[in-house]
C-alpha cells in the first residue's frame, strides 16, 4: 500500500510540474477567456500598458475559478517576431486578440514601424494553470 501512495503522489507531482511548463488550455474553461489590452497610470506621466488574458481554470479542489495574467510580463515584440521574455511589454507594439486560442495572434510594428499582421505565439507553450491561477513561471529574462 505504501508503494501505492508514492507512485499516486509522484504520478500527481509529475502533472503538476508538466501544467507549470505551459498547458493551461485543457486545465481551463476556453469558452471563458476573454483579452484585454489597457494601461494603469495617469496619462501624461508613468503609463504602463496590459495584455490581460482571464478565463476559468480548475482549481486542485476541482472547482473552477476565475484567473488572469498580464502577456506583457511574458512576451516580447521583436521585430514583428513574438517570442517568451521575461518583462517583454509587446503590447507597447502589437494589437492581438486570442480568436484563435491557444494562439494569440496580433498585428505588429516592425524595426522600420511598419506593421506586419498574422504574427501569432501559441500561449499553450509557456502559459500555464497552477491551482487554478494563471501565469508563466518558466519565462526568463
Amino acid at each position: 500500500m505504501r508503494s501505492f501512495a508514492f507512485t499516486v503522489a509522484t504520478i500527481l507531482s509529475t502533472l503538476a510540474l508538466s501544467q507549470a511548463d505551459g498547458g493551461f488550455y485543457t486545465a481551463c474553461d476556453p469558452s471563458t477567456f476573454s483579452y484585454q489590452r489597457n494601461y494603469t497610470g495617469r496619462l501624461g506621466f508613468s503609463v504602463t500598458l496590459h495584455g490581460w488574458l482571464s478565463g476559468e481554470c480548475e482549481a486542485a479542489d476541482g472547482t473552477y475559478t476565475n484567473s488572469t495574467v498580464d502577456l506583457s510580463s511574458c512576451i516580447m515584440n521583436n521585430d514583428a517576431n513574438l517570442s517568451w521574455k521575461a518583462n517583454g511589454s509587446f503590447v507597447n507594439t502589437c494589437q492581438c486578440d486570442i480568436a484563435s486560442l491557444p494562439q494569440l495572434c496580433c498585428t505588429c510594428d516592425t524595426a522600420t514601424n511598419a506593421e506586419k499582421s498574422g504574427v501569432c505565439i501559441d500561449l499553450n507553450d509557456q502559459v500555464a494553470s497552477m491551482g487554478g491561477q494563471l501565469g508563466c513561471p518558466n519565462v526568463s529574462s
